[in-house]
């Protein structure tokens, strides 16, 4: 039993006898999430699977790429202010570091694997991350705006950041990323912080 806080990948499960869903609309599952959690009622966002499974015939989107991994820094100053458990898990896993190498492939189709509980569906879409590339469907609208949500998983943090993230993407350079941050009061990381953050 699940409860449909996706109803775009739900919906590839409603033909399924093997899964089944909380007879609650998608609207009201925050509502009721203290209540999830109390009875161990698991949310589709959190147990489903998603693996890529066709993104032939690439090609590096070297913007993106560059935006992606010149923001790694400031996202880190991010997650340090705002959610700070998302920072410590980060920078024990390397995240920060695999961020700087990550690529941006732009793919003419992209299909997905997406398994929940033992059924699993194939499907299309137009973002999907495999290990440290994230792969965009071309003419995909909205490209930083999804990829700043691909981010947010990629570090494990809350998709409520997705917007902020976005606007550091955003940033022609990193003193546009400065300012940005500056209005938001968002300051610089310890000493020690910034040599992890950079491997040192």
């Amino acid at each position: 039993l699940f409860a449909n806080d996706a109803p775009d990948l739900a919906s590839l499960f409603s033909d399924s006898p093997d899964v089944s869903f909380l007879d609650v609309s998608s609207e009201e599952v925050p509502r009721i999430g203290r209540l999830l959690d109390a009875t161990n009622v698991q949310r589709v966002s959190a147990s489903v699977v998603v693996k890529v499974v066709e993104a032939a015939g690439g090609r590096l989107d070297a913007e993106m790429t560059n935006r992606t991994r010149r923001a790694a820094s400031h996202l880190g100053r991010l997650l340090y202010a705002k959610s700070h458990a998302s920072f410590e898990h980060a920078l024990e896993q390397g995240l920060f570091l695999r961020l700087r190498e990550l690529e941006v492939i732009e793919v003419p189709e992209l299909k997905l694997s997406v398994s929940l509980g033992e059924t699993s569906r194939i499907t299309t879409a137009n973002i999907a991350r495999d290990m440290d590339r994230i792969f965009v469907k071309a003419g995909t609208r909205s490209v930083i705006d999804q990829l700043a949500t691909e981010l947010c998983q990629f570090l494990s943090t809350s998709e409520d950041l997705a917007d902020t993230f976005a606007r550091v993407l955003t940033a022609e350079d990193a003193e546009s990323a400065e300012d940005f941050l500056a209005v938001r009061r968002i300051g610089a990381l310890p000493t020690d912080l910034q040599e992890a953050l950079r491997g040192e």
